[in-house]
């Protein structure tokens, strides 16, 4: 199985390794196209629509003329795309795409002071990854690196309190000691 040559051959893999065509052709192949299809038709979702607009993607709203090919085009396109400006991660569309190039170098550094000897030159073989998801959320939350957040402000507040005191700003002093009042009313629960 190799890539048919349609509409997006226009834009060739000259440029392209042969490992990296060897590459893209097996993950066309390895995709269900009838499942992503079905999909497609299941949401109404037409080809093209996406940011960030890639180069050579021809927009294609959802109608009964998207074919599989379509699709199929999108994706490699995408994919030559990513691997021509060297993309480490891109999401397009309904396409999640990352790629690690044989040719970039990475390196270990050894800690500040050390010598260059002691850095290190790791070889990775190129690869590609490539998510189809039509439907996706994605949430980060705020880590905290106290164990106890209330404890850390209460020392917070204790600390400026203190301050206050020394420096005889009793107005601010008496505020403070409110809200540790309050502190300590919210952990004995009264």
């Amino acid at each position: 199985m190799g890539i048919r040559n349609t509409q997006a051959d226009k834009f060739n893999f000259e440029k392209m390794k042969k490992n990296h065509i060897r590459i893209t052709e097996k993950i066309l192949a390895g995709l269900d196209w009838e499942a992503i299809f079905e999909v497609h038709k299941a949401f109404k979702l037409g080809v093209g629509e996406s940011n960030p607009i890639i180069p050579g993607v021809k927009r294609k709203p959802f109608s009964d003329a998207l074919t599989k090919n379509d699709i199929k085009n999108e994706l490699k396109i995408i994919l030559r795309h990513v691997i021509e400006n060297d993309i480490p991660e891109l999401t397009c569309g309904h396409w999640i795409v990352n790629w690690i190039n044989e040719d970039w170098d990475f390196r270990i550094e050894g800690q500040e002071g050390e010598e260059e000897e002691n850095d290190y030159a790791i070889e990775v073989d190129s690869r590609l990854d490539v998510i189809y998801s039509p439907q996706r959320i994605y949430m980060t939350s705020k880590r905290s690196f106290t164990e106890n957040k209330e404890e850390s402000d209460y020392s917070k507040i204790e600390s400026m309190l203190k301050k206050s005191i020394e420096s005889e700003d009793y107005e601010l002093s008496s505020k403070l000691k409110e809200i540790l009042f309050h502190f300590q009313v919210k952990e004995t629960g009264e």
